[in-house]
């Protein structure tokens, strides 16, 4: 029993961990947007994206659909928004509806496609 509960606090303590990271990476991409310093910014929103934070996946897609420090890319945007709103997120889900306008079908299949294949892979190595 002291074992199970030693493993319990170990796992709590590593997820706790790594909120906060994502809180501090999210808090780094945010202060390096606001100073239009978009590399650093998307360099600090994929490490908070590939932790599966939903604020970053959503800005980090806002940044590719505007071409903000990254080479535009409504597909990538989609995928990112796709992802986000997969988690609940509201805004992430009205960005993807949005942009969906602007793409074609084969896009948006080939957005949903690496969206699905980005969540087999527990957001790493996306291609964002």
């Amino acid at each position: 029993m002291r074992n199970h509960l030693s493993l319990i606090v170990v796992a709590l303590g590593l997820a706790l961990s790594i909120v906060t990271a994502s809180a501090d990476e999210y808090s780094n991409a945010e202060e390096a947007y606001a100073a239009g310093e978009y590399a650093e910014a998307v360099k600090w929103y994929r490490l908070a994206a590939e932790q599966g934070d939903a604020d970053a996946q959503t800005n980090l897609g806002v940044m590719y659909e505007n071409g903000n420090g990254v080479i535009q890319s409504n597909v990538i945007a989609h995928m990112l928004f796709n992802l986000a709103s997969a988690q609940g997120h509201e805004n992430g889900r009205k960005n993807r509806d949005v942009i969906s306008e602007r793409m074609t079908l084969n896009d948006i299949s080939r957005a949903q496609e690496m969206a699905a294949t980005c969540l087999e892979k527990n957001y790493r190595g996306c291609g964002f």
